[in-house]
């Protein structure tokens, strides 16, 4: 009774995904001024919507694999992720919302440019509720633990991955180490100036500036991967029910409340 077409295409489908997210965030310098080398991303003027879309899009990809097995056991790890998804897609959505608003741009590369001042100008000063949204809404659209109730050994077995080769079994579980990676980049984008260093001037040739940028971009997002990978190891495992409360009746409420403060600060040009 399992559908072949659709097993396929699931694991195929989480990897590629979030690799397509990352296209959007830029890894090399952002200047309107100094002539640098062109930039490896792809410049969109709602990137930053279109990135976080695809991030969450990505655990559309358990629900698939769930409903092709057939199988109680995996179709109950199938609808665990969806539910999982709408509710960290509308944190995201309202945390990201304030980083646009405060930032004036959905582009992030013009939000990247915009905190090239100094550690005051960067977004995690400005908007550290936000960050903080996006740093768990990371963990969970990882499903790692403390958030990995759509594969939970011990009581699904191994949820929808339960019907699962070996080889969609790594798939899946390479798109769950990819949607760290690619939240730690988005991260460091949106919150951490990208890799600009404060008081550090690069007048200097474009392309050793922009080796430097790339190195320093790299050691944020190790750093924020870090950070996340312990995060994850100090916080006990949620079942599902308390995930869902935490998100509905506690973060959601909180992003939005920080989401309407925001946009009455920049209405009175705070």
């Amino acid at each position: 009774a399992a559908f072949r077409p659709m097993a396929v295409v699931a694991p195929a489908l989480a990897v590629l995904l979030p690799i397509a997210a990352s296209a959007f965030i830029p890894i090399l310098p952002v200047s309107t001024v100094e002539p640098t080398p062109y930039l490896i991303t792809l410049p969109h003027e709602a990137g930053l919507l279109v990135a976080s879309a695809l991030i969450v899009l990505g655990m559309s990809a358990p629900l698939m694999a769930g409903w092709s097995s057939s199988s109680a056991f995996a179709m109950l790890g199938g609808l665990r992720a969806p539910s999982q998804m709408m509710n960290i897609s509308l944190v995201l959505l309202a945390a990201l919302t304030a980083i646009a608003v405060s930032s004036g741009s959905l582009d992030i590369a013009a939000i990247v440019a915009g905190q090239s001042e100094g550690l005051t100008s960067w977004c995690i000063v400005r908007q550290p509720i936000a960050f903080i949204a996006v740093g768990i809404t990371t963990l969970a659209a990882s499903m790692r633990p403390p958030f990995d109730a759509p594969h939970n050994r011990r009581e699904l077995i191994a949820g929808y991955m339960m019907d699962s080769d070996g080889g969609s079994v790594v798939l899946f579980t390479l798109a769950h180490y990819l949607m760290t990676v690619v939240g730690s980049l988005l991260i460091t984008a949106v919150f951490l100036g990208g890799g600009s260093i404060p008081g550090l001037g690069l007048n200097i040739n474009p392309y050793l500036a922009a080796a430097i940028y790339v190195a320093v971009f790299t050691a944020k997002a190790f750093i924020i991967m870090f950070l996340l990978s312990h995060v994850r190891r100090v916080i006990a495992r949620m079942r599902l029910d308390q995930f869902m409360h935490i998100g509905w009746k506690m973060a959601l409420p909180i992003v939005t409340l920080n989401l309407v403060v925001t946009v009455a600060l920049n209405a009175w040009g705070a």
